[in-house]
Parts: structure tokens; sequence; C-alpha cells
């Protein structure tokens, strides 16, 4: 289902291409070039731990949704997702206006789902697969891991209202 031995590199690649000022001159290439490349990257090795060959949105949202159901069995991860939500609801994060309880609850949901999109994102996802692969291989997930994953999460959050 989950594929926790493949190791994810678009964004270790990423940076050290961009780093190498004297490799983008010798090959002309260009940050958006290697920004291109290693978006594909993320694409393909996204869809490899799902084993999935072309993206399948159904079956891509059926995994997701099994491997959010593992990673909340974590409480710090769980925490993590309740303080990225309270941070997005003191925002403009999502304006949606339902005033029933019912409504509420959905609204809730929908952030939540958001957020859960997020940590699938490129610019996560090289951390959320090591939290999941620690979650489902050891049952745990390092603190600093964890600190690492929040910080950036929200990060991601508050640049965009900026």
């Amino acid at each position: 289902m989950y594929n926790t031995k493949f190791k994810v590199k678009y964004n270790d690649i990423e940076k050290e291409l961009l780093s190498q000022e004297d490799l983008v001159k010798q090959y002309n290439y260009t940050s958006q070039d290697i920004m291109d490349i290693c978006n594909k990257l993320y694409r393909d090795e996204f869809l490899s731990v799902f084993g999935l060959e072309y993206f399948e949105n159904d079956k891509i949202n059926e995994m997701i949704t099994i491997v959010y159901d593992k990673m909340m069995t974590n409480m710090e991860f769980k925490q993590i997702i309740d303080d990225i939500l309270q941070f997005c609801c003191k925002e403009p994060f999502l304006n949606i206006n339902m005033p029933l309880k019912k409504e509420k609850e959905e609204e809730e949901e929908i952030k939540k789902q958001i957020i859960v999109t997020t940590l699938f994102s490129q610019h996560l996802f090289y951390i959320t697969h090591k939290c999941i692969c620690q979650q489902i291989e050891w049952g745990t997930i390092d603190k600093c891991l964890l600190t690492e994953l929040k910080t950036h999460s929200i990060d991601i959050y508050k640049n965009q209202f900026v």
C-alpha cells in the first residue's frame, strides 16, 4: 500500500543542484529548469510510494485517507494537525460562512482535508514521507522530525497571508 522503503530524494536533489553554480553554468541550466526537473521527480516519487504509475484521484485520495488514519493514531502528529488547524482558524485561511453546528463541523473537516493535502504537497512531502515511514515501521515519530514538520507547515500558511 504505502512503500516505506522508497527513498524520497527530490528535495535534496533540488537543493544540491541549485547550490552548484558551476554545474548550472556548465550545462546552461536555469534555476527554473532545475525546479521543473525536481517537480517532475516529486510527482514520480509521490506516485512511487503509493505504487501507482499515473495519477488516479480516487485511488490517491483513498490511499491518503488510509495513511492519514494511521498517522492520526500518533498523538504528537495529531497535535500538530490540531495546532495547524488552530493557526489557520486565526488567519483568513478559508472563508466559509457556515453558522450551524453541523456546518461548522463540515468547515473544520474541509480545513483538515486542506491541511492533509498540504502535507503531501511538494513543499512538505519529503518531511511527511519520513514521518509516515517512521509511524508505519516503528509506531512512533522522532520529535525533531515532528518539529520540522510543524515549523515548515505553519510557515507555508504564514507565507500565504503575508
